[in-house]
């Protein structure tokens, strides 16, 4: 991780926004800078920023709370502001950490840029990109003021934490956990294995298992001969079940005899019905066309008094039209008889439309006239004041101009006088005039230069004519302007003319159409309108009114007509049907008396006998079949009576044993639940049988499987024996033991340059990560760290942070190194060989800042940034790539 840039703005004392760009020269040449400035300059606030930037925090104000970080925004400010651009991996980000206060709220942002991607949640990125958080950030990158001995005088647990942050061994203590859980869970499943198989015995009483086949055998043997006794009682049940199979059909057989012949004893009124359905049969086509002739003659008898109610209807309703339409003659007479002859409705009505919109487009044309005289008018007052205010202006430019003219006349006068006048002054006594010829000069003065007035006229000159040169363009634009000022007033004075003539034409126009239309109106019984849309209406509604009379007398007149004819064919008709009845009637008494006779002939009292003895010919079909088929299945019944008796006796002389059927059955149920006990309990010896050879087949795997798990536990407890511990410790404080030894080596290779008169030594306890020190000059007497003093502690410290920087792992790379004061402790040949020692690391391509006000650092480090103080509180930053203002 490279530190490129750091931007920050109204931070502490550096009010403003400042940037320092590490690009610059002299930071690449160096590799090693210094921060210098007085005690509360703000030469911290720069190292303060680099943190906010990358971890929204700082070494000084380590929570989180808005509360507490808003306390480095700059007094009377309201947004403060932190970036820093850094390398890592190959790849350039941009961290930019904000606070904005509005009221009493404050609200932060946070935000990381990668490739032009703005993202949020920059902490966790920070950390995932630079494999550092904020505190390995301040133990590798960043060693704040006051952190400097963290790590020497921290206890085992927290100098534990630190390396497990750095170097990453947290992983060992989490292998540790992991082998102590592998050996927990081989130990259980070995013992959960165990008991599983220590579980599976056979649960019955049944002996061993020999006894176990023996008796499986012998009760084999007991089924099959009770089964042998079954089938000779089977043999002697066959024939005896037959012979009561038979006697049940027998008996059923009779039941179905005794069924049809009540069948056929009840069927002797549907034989009777029959009869006398077949002779009704015989006349009905007879009875058939008595029928329909009655009908008919019915028909006829209702159409005859339907016809003579609807020609009294019809009579009256002539009656009714006749006088509908003398009304609507004498209506329609009343409305027409003031028009003029040769006049209908719809030219009268067509007539005063056509003079009432001829009223209505004069009126609009007068008020179009109107509005458009108003509005010029409005153009004419304007062009007037225009007309005014352009002559006014045309006379001042007239005014401006001629001044102008007579201040350049004064001027060429001028110049003409002066250079006169300095051609006199080169006369010369004795030396005859250039005008005159005379060579005595009594005008001449000899008290100058000759030519310093013209210079200055020319100046003038020059100025008053560019002022004419100007006022003529002004003047001549401003009677280009009163011209046209005047031919617009001109031209709107005539339009008002017109348009006044124009309305004085509409004025008669509306009163001549005004005349027309009460004309017309008044023809048709309309008086004193309120407007044109009520003459309109009410001359549409007098129209339509006439057009309905004239409609219904039309349809009246056609309606009489109508009725006319259609009295005298009705009345003709009626005739004729009351002649057809007559004669109807005559030829029905006729048949009736032939069919009384045919009654009588087959045996009929009445017509009313006949109809009840009526049936259809699929009835007559459907008795017959009925009758017949109820005789066939007698003579059936009978024949399979004689089949069943003679079968009966067949098997009667089978039976071969006195034993009834019932004592069969009794005997072979017996014997059926014998064999079903003992089939039951062949049934659960096999069972038994079968699950001991289960039994021995699972153990038999879970013998296997235990002997596998128990040396599965026996390698896991090797291992857990030695490196495992529930809470991880026991492999973690080993792997870090062997990375504080590491550590101790390379710091005692910075020290070695710094001072080597100490030199840090691991205690030889493998169980805790303590620190001494071994102090050369006194005698090599291994030292406490808590009895080191402070510049002591300062450089010992710095070795270790140094030493750390070397092993904070893969991916936390550290090429920025910023150290925060401590230097203050040393003494000057310690402070030489810290700033040696340095300068060995510097070479290794990293780049160190320093911050200290001690004078003899800025001296011996070219590359300086110095944090200078100003008024109220506030400083400035100065130095290579330093950039800024404290402007808010």
């Amino acid at each position: 991780m490279k530190i490129l840039e750091i931007t920050l703005k109204n931070l502490n004392s550096l009010r403003g926004e400042w940037k320092i760009d590490f690009s610059d020269p002299a930071y690449e040449l160096d590799g090693i800078f210094s921060v210098t400035g007085p005690t509360g300059a703000g030469k911290t606030t720069i190292f303060d920023a680099l943190c906010l930037a990358l971890y929204g925090k700082t070494p000084r104000l380590t929570t989180n709370r808005k509360e507490d970080i808003s306390e480095i925004m700059s007094k009377h400010t309201k947004y403060c502001m932190a970036k820093a651009k850094f390398e890592a991996g190959g790849k350039i980000y941009v961290c930019e950490w904000s606070m904005t206060k509005k009221a009493d709220t404050l609200n932060t942002s946070h935000t990381i840029e990668e490739d032009g991607r703005k993202m949020n949640g920059a902490l966790s990125h920070v950390a995932e990109i630079t494999g550092l958080d904020f505190r390995r950030f301040t133990q590798a990158a960043l060693l704040a003021q006051g952190e400097f001995d963290a790590f020497l005088s921290g206890s085992d647990t927290e100098r534990a934490k630190i390396l497990e942050l750095l170097t990453g061994t947290g992983i060992y203590s989490e292998i540790s956990a992991s082998i102590a859980l592998h050996a927990e869970k081989a130990k259980d499943k070995r013992d959960k294995i165990r008991g599983k198989r220590d579980a599976l015995t056979p649960n019955d009483d049944f002996g061993s298992d020999e006894e176990l086949s023996q008796e499986i055998a012998e009760t084999l043997r007991k089924i099959s001969s009770l089964e042998a006794e079954c089938s000779e009682i089977e043999s002697i049940r066959k024939p005896l079940i037959e012979i009561q199979k038979l006697n049940d059909e027998l008996s059923q057989n009779q039941q179905e005899i005794h069924g049809v012949e009540r069948i056929i004893a009840a069927s002797q009124d549907k034989r009777a019905r029959l009869e006398a359905g077949i002779r009704a049969r015989d006349i009905l086509h007879e009875h058939s066309i008595l029928t329909r002739l009655r009908t008919q003659h019915s028909e006829k008898e209702e159409i005859i008094r339907k016809r003579k109610q609807q020609l009294e209807h019809d009579r009256a309703k002539l009656g009714s039209s006749e006088r509908e339409m003398k009304s609507l003659e004498s209506e329609l007479e009343r409305m027409t008889a003031g028009l003029p002859e040769g006049e209908t409705p719809e030219s009268i009505s067509a007539k005063a439309k056509i003079r009432v919109q001829a009223f209505i487009d004069t009126y609009k044309e007068k008020a179009k006239i109107s509005s458009e005289k108003a509005q010029t008018e409005k153009e004419h007052a304007i062009a007037k004041a225009v007309r005014e205010s352009a002559e006014k202006n045309e006379e001042s430019a007239r005014q401006n101009y001629e001044h102008a003219r007579e201040i350049l006349s004064r001027l060429m006068n001028a110049r003409v006088s002066a250079i006169l006048e300095a051609e006199r002054r080169k006369l010369k006594p004795g030396v005859p005039c250039p005008v005159c010829g005379s060579v005595e000069h009594p005008a001449v003065l000899h008290d100058g230069n000759s030519y310093g007035g013209i210079v200055e006229i020319d100046g003038d000159l020059k100025t008053a004519r560019d002022r004419e040169n100007q006022a003529l363009r002004l003047l001549q634009e401003a009677e280009r302007k009163s011209s046209d000022a005047r031919n617009r007033e001109s031209t709107s004075h005539n339009m008002l003319e017109q348009y006044t003539k124009q309305e004085n034409e509409c004025d008669v126009k509306i009163t001549d159409a005004r005349s027309a239309v009460s004309e017309v109106i008044g023809k048709i019984g309309i008086y004193d309108p309120k407007s044109c849309d009520e003459i309109i209406t009410r001359v549409n509604e007098w129209q339509s009114k006439a057009r309905n009379l004239s409609n219904k007398i039309t349809e009246t007149n056609q309606t009489i007509i109508s009725l006319r004819g259609q009295i005298d064919a009705n009345s003709k008709n009626l005739e004729e049907e009351i002649i057809s009845l007559s004669a109807m009637k005559k030829e029905l008494e006729t048949l009736e008396g032939k069919f009384r006779a045919s009654l009588s002939a087959k045996n009929f009292t009445d017509e009313k006998h006949f109809t009840a003895s009526i049936l259809s010919d699929a009835k007559i079909s459907e008795f017959q079949t009925d009758i017949q088929k109820y005789d066939d299945e007698m003579k059936r019944l009978h024949a399979v009576r004689e089949n069943i008796m003679k079968h009966l006796e067949d098997e009667k002389s089978k039976a071969v044993s006195d034993m009834t059927l019932e004592e069969a059955n009794m005997l072979l149920d017996e014997k059926d639940s014998d064999i079903e006990l003992l089939r039951v309990k062949s049934g659960r010896l096999e069972a038994a049988q079968e699950t001991r050879k289960r039994i021995q087949s699972e153990r038999g795997k879970l013998d296997a499987e235990y002997r596998s798990q128990e040396e599965k536990y026996t390698h896991w407890e090797a291992f857990n024996q030695r490196l495992g511990s529930k809470n991880g410790s026991k492999f973690g404080r080993f792997a870090q033991r062997i990375t504080l030894r590491m550590l101790v080596q390379l710091s005692n290779t910075q020290l070695e340059r710094m001072n080597s008169r100490y030199t840090l030594m691991l205690t030889p306890d493998d169980d805790n990560l303590k620190l001494s020190v071994k102090d050369s000059e006194q005698a090599g007497i291994i030292r406490p760290t808590s009895n080191l003093s402070g510049g002591e502690k300062f450089i010992i410290s710095l070795a270790l942070a140094l030493g750390l920087s070397q092993i904070s792992g893969s991916r936390a790379q550290v090429d920025s190194l910023f150290i925060d004061e401590g230097f203050g402790s040393l003494d000057e040949d310690s402070l030489n060989a810290a700033l040696d020692a340095l300068g060995e690391i510097k070479r290794d391509g990293r780049m160190i800042g320093i911050i200290s006000h001690i004078s003899g650092i800025s001296e011996r480090i070219p590359a300086r940034i110095s944090v200078i103080p100003k008024s109220e509180g506030t400083s400035i930053i100065t130095g290579p790539g330093c950039s800024g203002s404290s402007r808010v």
